[in-house]
């Protein structure tokens, strides 16, 4: 149970930091449409809130991994597969710090990535 804590601990650090910054570009997109290119008139907050309120911000789900591949490695790769589909992540970023390991772990690790219902950047 400690690995899915790691893992929603730090989802949702990733999520925060990806919020803010797509919450602030939307702010700043927002005030440009708004404002238009001649006007120069500041946007009343109420039309910036309902703006950028009305879409959701995407995120990824980042996980790392030190040290050699084993069976433990390829059953937290899948949990953290199954963590970031059932959160609607759009991608999961795996870190991979490794001398390598056992030949049928990676082979399952690369048969999960490969049919993972949503994007895996390694």
């Amino acid at each position: 149970m400690k690995r899915r804590g790691a893992i929603n601990a730090f989802a949702v650090r990733v999520f925060a930091t990806l919020w803010v910054v797509l919450a602030l570009g939307g702010l700043a997109s927002a005030a440009a449409d708004h404002n238009g290119a001649a006007s120069s008139a500041a946007a009343t907050p109420a039309s910036l809130h309902a703006t950028v309120g009305v879409a959701t911000a995407p995120w990824v789900c980042l996980i790392r991994i030190e040290g050699s591949i084993n069976p433990a490695v390829a059953a937290f790769i899948e949990d953290a597969i199954a963590y970031a589909n059932s959160h609607h992540a759009d991608a999961l970023v795996i870190e991979l710090d490794t001398p390598g390991g056992l030949l049928g772990s990676a082979q399952r690790i690369v048969k999960d990535l490969l049919n993972a219902p949503i994007a895996t950047i390694v």
